[in-house]
């Protein structure tokens, strides 16, 4: 899922990093993630962070399965930055001509 999301960013000239922090304590970790988008031209549009506990023995049995529900789970948000991003554009545009 995390791939295919960047895939079809870079293809519409966006990029977008997910950077993963676990904080470990003997049973859960907290995990932050904070995915940027980018543009083609390296300006942040911005981030999305997604914050969670999770059992520790459930994380090392099954990140793969995480993950996947991570990347789902900002694909909205990511969607929203896109949207936002075109439209501001456009508008700047219109603004110029």
């Amino acid at each position: 899922v995390q791939s295919f999301i960047r895939n079809i960013l870079l293809k519409n000239g966006y990029k977008c990093d997910a950077y993963i922090s676990p904080h470990l304590s003997k049973f859960n970790e907290r995990i932050i993630v904070i995915w940027t988008l980018t543009s083609q031209n390296g300006f942040e549009i911005g981030n999305i962070k997604q914050e969670n506990v999770v059992e520790k023995m459930r994380l090392d049995n099954n990140w793969a399965e995480i993950s996947n529900q991570i990347a789902r789970g900002a694909i909205d948000g990511i969607l929203d930055l896109v949207q936002a991003y075109s439209a501001s554009k456009r508008q700047s545009k219109n603004k110029v001509e």
